[in-house]
């Protein structure tokens, strides 16, 4: 975390984060938000500090995440086979728990036309968590954005360290 700010309530926070993207050196940097700021406006901004960005689509943007299941869905049942490349998989143990993470990054292409609104987004992002604790296993599927390349390590630190900040 580099920076926090008090918002004027929820409805206040993108402009809040506006004005913490405009007061920071971000260059080069990977910056990563929760899905309330995962905003056209932010995107932009971030890419004009020349940062990058990685932002979970949910149904705020219910067209845009559509799309990206969809495409999702279409590359697992009809290019299995190209998916190797471009997934990735991290296990921990630990507190009484495992937790298996699927990350599967693709690149953004006509399938998914919304991210043209999306400046500077590149590829877009599956993970798919399973948690067993105690006999019992939960499972989650989230999707992501970027304007990042495919490079499925740094995608997923990336992720996963949103992730530390959030607990």
């Amino acid at each position: 975390m580099l920076a926090q700010s008090r918002s004027k309530g929820k409805k206040n926070e993108n402009k809040t984060v506006l004005k913490l993207v405009e007061l920071l050196e971000l260059k080069n940097a990977i910056v990563t938000v929760d899905a309330m700021n995962s905003q056209k406006k932010i995107a932009a901004k971030l890419q004009q500090k020349q940062a990058d960005y990685v932002m979970p689509i949910k149904e705020n943007h219910k067209l845009f995440l559509e799309e990206i299941k969809d495409y999702c869905e279409f590359m697992e049942n009809k290019h299995a086979e190209k998916l190797s490349a471009t997934r990735f998989e991290q296990t921990n143990v630990g507190h009484g728990r495992v937790e298996s993470r699927i990350y599967t990054q693709l690149k953004v292409n006509e399938l998914i036309p919304d991210a043209a609104h999306w400046e500077g987004c590149q590829t877009v992002i599956q993970v798919k968590r399973e948690r067993e604790l105690k006999n019992k296993i939960e499972t989650q599927t989230e999707y992501y954005i970027s304007s990042l390349p495919v490079n499925l390590t740094q995608i997923a630190n990336s992720i996963r360290g949103h992730w530390e900040v959030e607990n």
